[in-house]
């Protein structure tokens, strides 16, 4: 089979820069506009996680030369076992764990033939890749059944799962989505509102200026390690993530996407929430909060300050992204669920890519069932102990990546 004439392959930056304009104009008229997958989002995720790798974004245009599609792919290598090289299709913006709702991005009325031409025109390119992801996609999308069937009529092996992502349908007031919740939960939430505006100065601080920008996030990713660090854990703000954050936050302020809220309390910041606005959404992709606040709880509150301002703003949805534990089911939120696909060629290595992982999983659940119980409480314990012992020296590693990852170019 021939490659599509009209599928093209771009494989480097300059070519991914000139495609700004066209991309998000085909991302508005699609079905799959979310804010993960605008231009900006992916191009600062490429040059912060992902630039030394090769770039693999596949365009699709009419005869007229219209962008119809893009399939935006990154190629990683990754090593099994230290000794068995992958080479591992993606979408960019994968892989660190920042991104949801990740798709082909295709005008509507050619959303089924553009994948089918993406997917057919990648198995022309055999020799260059082993394996391909497609991850985060919504499962509202064509992409999984175009998947399922590209695999079938080839014969590659392919392998499913989902996970949810947490959102909260946003009435018109405030009194209203009051009225949603759990009776106990509105009553709290009323009285640590009252409680604190009664007892200190509460004050609800948002960035809207590149210049207070960079302050702010110092503040948020402070406050986060706190957090954290109370479980002798480092959380997520580590290598390359603070100058992501940085770098996107600048674009995103441009644009006027961003939405980063502070909560300030008699002077102090003591919790912080970085998320956007697209799209009638409103997505909240990370937090932090002083863990020493005790029964003040100030990530309750800006949360409730920051439904309420996105009411009021005529938001419809509030996007918890990924995960569904009980601090978000709290807040009357719904399943949306998310897609994982891995599909690979009939190779030791794609077949050990795909299937290794299960398998590992089961041989170990196997290993605790038949294992005396003191044996699996001493190994939890011993692990513990390791964790707590090496955080001090984790930290230390991850400061002096940041220094090395963050932007000079800027």
């Amino acid at each position: 089979m021939k490659p599509s004439p009209m599928v093209a392959v771009i494989h480097d930056t300059s070519g991914f820069e000139a495609l700004q304009n066209e991309w998000n104009a085909l991302l508005a008229e699609s079905s799959s506009n979310t804010i993960f997958l605008t231009w900006e989002w992916l191009y600062e995720w490429w040059r912060s996680y992902a630039a030394a790798e090769r770039l693999y974004i596949l365009t699709l245009r009419d005869e007229s030369g219209r962008l119809r599609g893009v399939a935006p792919f990154y190629i990683a290598r990754v090593w099994l076992l230290a000794v068995l090289p992958v080479k591992v299709l993606r979408f960019i913006g994968d892989g660190s764990g920042d991104s949801e709702y990740l798709d082909f991005i295709v005008a509507r009325g050619v959303e089924v033939e553009a994948r089918r031409q993406f997917l057919e025109f990648l198995e022309t390119q055999h020799s260059l890749w082993d394996v391909c992801v497609l991850h985060g996609i919504p499962c509202t999308s064509v992409t999984s059944g175009v998947a399922h069937e590209w695999t079938q009529r080839h014969t590659l092996p392919i392998k499913g799962s989902d996970f949810p992502c947490s959102v909260i349908k946003l009435p018109t007031t405030w009194d209203a989505y009051l009225n949603n919740l759990n009776i106990k939960f509105r009553w709290k939430l009323r009285s640590r509102l009252r409680k604190l505006d009664q007892e200190h100065k509460v004050e609800l601080v948002q960035c809207t200026e590149p210049v207070s920008l960079e302050a702010y996030l110092r503040v948020l990713f402070d406050l986060h390690r706190q957090r954290w660090a109370r479980v002798h854990q480092e959380g997520c703000f580590v290598a390359q993530r603070q100058p992501f954050y940085e770098r996107m936050g600048r674009r995103f302020l441009e644009t006027g996407w961003l939405r980063f809220y502070l909560l300030r309390v008699d002077g102090l910041f003591v919790a912080a929430q970085f998320g956007f606005a697209y799209g009638g959404k409103f997505y909240s992709l990370q937090e932090g909060f002083d863990p020493g606040c005790g029964q003040d709880s100030y990530g309750i509150v800006l949360r409730a300050y920051v439904l309420q301002d996105a009411i009021a703003k005529g938001i419809a949805e509030y996007d918890l992204l990924r995960g569904e534990p009980d601090y978000k089911t709290r807040w009357n939120t719904h399943a949306a669920t998310c897609l994982s696909l891995q599909m690979g060629r009939r190779t030791v290595s794609s077949l050990v890519f795909i299937y290794g992982p299960v398998l590992w999983r089961q041989i170990l659940d196997w290993g605790l069932r038949i294992s005396p119980q003191w044996l699996v409480t001493l190994k939890r314990l011993l692990q513990e102990r390791l964790r707590r012992f090496s955080f001090p020296l984790r930290q230390y590693a991850s400061l002096r990546s940041l220094e090395k990852a963050r932007p000079t170019d800027e």
